[in-house]
């Protein structure tokens, strides 16, 4: 299963050299709904990247994490 290393931004990231999980969440659930195309029935969200003061403040990879789950939850009823 493919693990995707999450890191949300305000602006889109629109470098040719973007990794799947960088950007807005639009972006981000993209990539996944992409991944997904490609066979994966499932996908690892790790909200760390390596700068130990993220896990001082959680929300934000929380709330990324969330609106990941909500989107997915929607996309099931389809």
């Amino acid at each position: 299963m493919p693990r995707i290393a999450l890191q949300e931004t305000r602006e889109p990231v629109t470098t040719p050299d973007r990794l799947a999980g960088v950007g807005t969440i639009d972006q981000i659930i993209a990539d996944i709904d992409q991944i997904r195309l490609l066979g994966a029935e499932a996908v690892v969200l790790d909200p760390f990247n390596g700068d130990l003061t993220e896990i001082r403040q959680p929300e934000r990879a929380w709330r990324t994490l969330a609106a990941v789950a909500a989107h997915h939850r929607s996309q099931e009823g389809r």
